[in-house]
């Protein structure tokens, strides 16, 4: 059967049409593998490390006001910063960016714009977080968290490159 099907693509490809690709295939190609992969092999084991080493910083001393917004501070300060660098780093490396130059580019050009939304938004995700979950379930809701935010700014990014591209075409 597989035969069958890559004679018929290689015909296709020979007419100049095009195979249709199943729902499957469409979403799952090789950038999506790319970042399972960044996900699982780096994302989350660092992920997992520096709240580790925090939480570690931040054992054993009581609850209070002060060492839950000093706790902030230092996720805001140093965990964060290092998690977005690598974050954009590897964004970079599986858009296509292949010399160290070009993806310290990026990181430099994109960094401070990230951080500031992430100094927005993660103050009060992490005050919920150290007021309501224990500390072994903050990496996974700090996780969803990122995604969501992600996943809302890459589609806002696409949807103004897309505006800009349509722009380009009308005034040309």
């Amino acid at each position: 059967m597989r035969a069958d099907e890559s004679r018929d693509e290689a015909r296709a490809k020979a007419a100049g049409r095009s195979i249709p690709k199943s729902i499957i295939e469409r979403i799952v190609n090789k950038r999506v593998l790319q970042f399972a992969l960044y996900g699982l092999c780096i994302s989350g084991p660092l992920n997992h490390f520096l709240y580790e080493l925090l939480n570690k910083v931040f054992a054993g001393r009581a609850k209070t006001k002060l060492n839950t917004f000093l706790a902030i501070v230092a996720q805001n300060i140093v965990i964060s910063p290092i998690l977005n660098s690598v974050f954009l780093a590897a964004n970079a490396v599986i858009a296509g960016e292949r010399s160290l130059s070009q993806v310290i580019q990026v990181v430099r050009t994109r960094l401070l714009g990230m951080m500031k939304v992430s100094w927005i938004v993660f103050p009060c995700v992490q005050l919920f977080a150290a007021k309501a979950l224990p500390p072994l379930v903050w990496v996974p809701f700090f996780n969803l968290i990122a995604f969501t935010f992600g996943t809302y700014f890459n589609t806002q990014g696409k949807i103004r490159a897309l505006q800009a591209k349509r722009a380009q075409e009308k005034d040309e």
